[in-house]
Order: C-alpha cells, then sequence, then structure tokens
C-alpha cells in the first residue's frame, strides 16, 4: 500500500538523505518535503499525509511542537496505534 509522506527538515541535505533511504525502501510511496514548520503547516493544509518525518531541531517552530500542536489530524485510537507498529514490524509494545 502506497503511503503520503511529509519530510519536514531545515536541512536539505538530512532530506536529501531522508528520500534516498524511503525511495529505496518504499519506492511506491509519494514524497513532499518542507524546509520548515510553516511550510509544513501550508502543504497540510492542501493536502493529507499518512506518515510525517520532523526535524525537532529547527529554527522558529521545532518539530516537536508542530507534533503537539495535532496539524497531522486527530490522535489515532489504540486499535490505530496497534496496526501501525504491527504493520511496520517493531516499535512501541503497547498505546
Amino acid at each position: 500500500m502506497p503511503y503520503r509522506l511529509l519530510i519536514v527538515d531545515d536541512s536539505k541535505l538530512a532530506r536529501m538523505a531522508a528520500a534516498k533511504a524511503l525511495n529505496t525502501l518504499y519506492p511506491d510511496w509519494s514524497r513532499i518535503e518542507a524546509a520548515n514548520a510553516d511550510e509544513a503547516l501550508s502543504l497540510a493544509k492542501q493536502t493529507s499525509f499518512d506518515v510525517a518525518l520532523l526535524d525537532f531541531n529547527m529554527p522558529g517552530r521545532d518539530g516537536l511542537e508542530l507534533a503537539a500542536d495535532g496539524w497531522l489530524g486527530s490522535d489515532p485510537t489504540p486499535e490505530e496505534r496497534r496496526q501501525d507498529v504491527s504493520h511496520s514490524g517493531g516499535g512501541l509494545d503497547s498505546p
């Protein structure tokens, strides 16, 4: 199943490295990049994403603040969290 991915990082090199790794692992995923939180918010208003990789150390609003604001949508239910973890092959043991 292809996913829509958003990569948010103020470093172009970091975005390129993440994109290259993800393109190798998941070539059918679509990818959009943002250089800062404001750009990510603008993109989020235009389209939805299944996965977001957020840099937690950016000038201005960082990725932690961006995630805490809930701009990606509603929080997943415990069942959705379990499904996400089981599909990824690891991660959190419980919600």
